[in-house]
């Protein structure tokens, strides 16, 4: 008879198999599937003007510079709703990078760009 030496001879390796291991892993991962999902609490997304709304925000700052903090704050105002702070950002880097709407006067600090002003 073959004796087995090594990791088939001795499979317990600080105290637990490796199979003892998986078989754990595979009951977690089943009753993980097993459980009701919870309702999302985050609110739907919804179609928001973010654009828009920035460019009136900055018309009625009188083409002053404003802080990204400061437009977001007055966005969710001026729309009585939440607005993504990661989009208010990113309108504004997009409309400064490439379409001229807004200038970025200094970090995080914007104003409405020239081409603004006539249409």
């Amino acid at each position: 008879m073959v004796e087995l030496n090594g990791a088939c001879s001795n499979p317990f390796v600080k105290g637990k198999s490796p199979l003892f291991e998986l078989f754990l892993l595979k009951r977690r991962l089943l009753e993980r599937k097993r459980r009701p999902r919870k309702p999302a609490s985050v609110a739907p997304r919804t179609s928001v003007p973010v654009i828009k709304t920035i460019t009136q925000i900055l018309e009625l700052a009188n083409y002053q510079a404003m802080s990204v903090k400061d437009i977001h704050e007055a966005c969710q105002e001026l729309l009585g709703r939440p607005v993504s702070y990661r989009s208010v950002k990113a309108s504004l880097s997009e409309g400064s990078h490439h379409t001229g709407r807004f200038v970025r006067e200094s970090w995080g600090m914007y104003r409405l760009g020239v081409t603004s002003k006539s249409s």
